[in-house]
């Protein structure tokens, strides 16, 4: 019995030896998308966020005027943190998009390095497709939207008004 016991006890020492790794002390990373369908020129949203311990400092990636050729760039958020439970941190950026070209586009994945060790996370690319307004060319070439008439007001006859009165003054004198 006491060769058991010690066996289990050389057992749980050996397994409590190796460092073990906690959920709460890894970083994440989560990516979102509006939608995967969008007309064109319609802008959507890109939701990047992570969650890492409180001691950690993982870079965002630095998003320049365009993510791909046809997908273009026109707003990127400034970070923002939030506290959460067991000491972690929840970072959040927006980066808002639009395209002027019809097409199937696979938006890349984007990479936050850890700029302590240079170790790096990737986020999960997204598929997007643009698509156009359907045309009735049988109809040819039409305004948008037909113009106003716009009715005359008091104030815009009144100069109009005052002029003519001058005039028939003078004539009459």
């Amino acid at each position: 019995m006491k060769s058991y016991t010690k066996l289990l006890f050389f057992i749980l020492l050996v397994l409590c030896s190796f460092p073990s790794k906690t959920s709460a002390q890894e970083a994440k990373i989560s990516a979102s998308i509006d939608t995967t369908r969008m007309l064109i020129g319609d802008q959507i949203n890109l939701v990047y966020e992570l969650e890492q311990p409180k001691g950690l400092d993982f870079g965002f990636p630095i998003f320049k005027d365009t993510l791909l050729k046809n997908l273009e760039v026109l707003r990127v958020s400034p970070i923002d943190s939030q506290l959460l439970e067991n000491n972690l941190v929840k970072l959040t950026q927006r980066v808002l998009v639009t395209s002027f070209d019809t097409g199937f586009y696979i938006i890349p994945s984007q990479y936050f390095v850890n700029l302590a060790n240079q170790d790096s996370l990737k986020s999960e690319a997204f598929p997007l497709e643009v698509l156009t307004l359907e045309l009735d060319t049988s109809k040819g070439i039409t305004d948008i939207k037909l113009p106003y008439d716009i009715p005359l007001t008091f104030m815009e006859i009144l100069p109009y008004i005052i002029v003519g009165m001058l005039l028939i003054g003078i004539i009459i004198l």
